[in-house]
């Protein structure tokens, strides 16, 4: 497990205690923990220059990975092609169809189909997204807030010519509904329209 670390941006020590920090896997596994970062790309860049693990699995502090989680990862990273960057719990596939499973609370079920092996993505959703630091990606902290960093890393990576995967890695999403999306929302939709038009 010294090939790995979990990087985590968190603005709750109760939520991050009550979800990440209660995963078995941080037994073995350190955690690191980015607070008070103005965006997820700064967050997750200063996780990159504080840690020297080859595999970083930044992680949502509300999310849980149960018991045997990073078996199965090493399990999966190993079915992954050479060209591999990124790999996800959850992303959207180049025919645009979810790739999962990943249980959501707020949505009371499991999102996302379960591919027999690792399928290519255009996008992923920011709950989990693993690196593999020798692909030298960065988060862009152009990007303004707390969201489309996971669309915006995948196409940086597919721009390089590397993969961006996601598969079979289930996890436990303890998110909130939102009703409506912010303008903090909107001004990371706008970003990325400009930045990949």
């Amino acid at each position: 497990m010294s090939q790995i670390v979990i990087a985590c941006a968190s603005h709750s020590e109760a939520i991050l205690a009550a979800n990440l920090g209660r995963s078995p896997l941080l037994a073995e596994v350190p955690l690191h923990v980015e607070r008070d970062a103005p965006s997820a790309a700064i967050a997750y860049n200063r996780a990159l220059d504080a840690t020297l693990a080859p595999i970083i699995v930044f992680a949502h502090h509300d999310l849980y990975l149960p018991p045997g989680w990073e078996t199965l990862l090493a399990a999966r990273l190993a079915e992954l092609p050479p060209d591999w960057a990124l790999f996800g719990s959850f992303g959207i596939g180049l025919d645009g169809a979810p790739i999962g499973p990943v249980w959501s609370s707020s949505l009371g079920m499991i999102v996302g189909r379960v591919p027999m092996t690792p399928a290519p993505v255009q996008a992923f959703d920011e709950l989990l997204i693993v690196l593999r630091r020798a692909s030298g990606l960065r988060f862009d902290e152009a990007l303004p807030g707390w969201h489309m960093y996971g669309t915006d890393i995948v196409q940086t990576a597919r721009a390089a010519g590397q993969g961006a995967y996601a598969g079979a890695l289930p996890c436990i999403h303890n998110d909130r509904y939102h009703g409506s999306l912010g303008t903090d929302f909107d001004e990371a939709y706008r970003f990325m329209q400009r930045k990949w038009a």
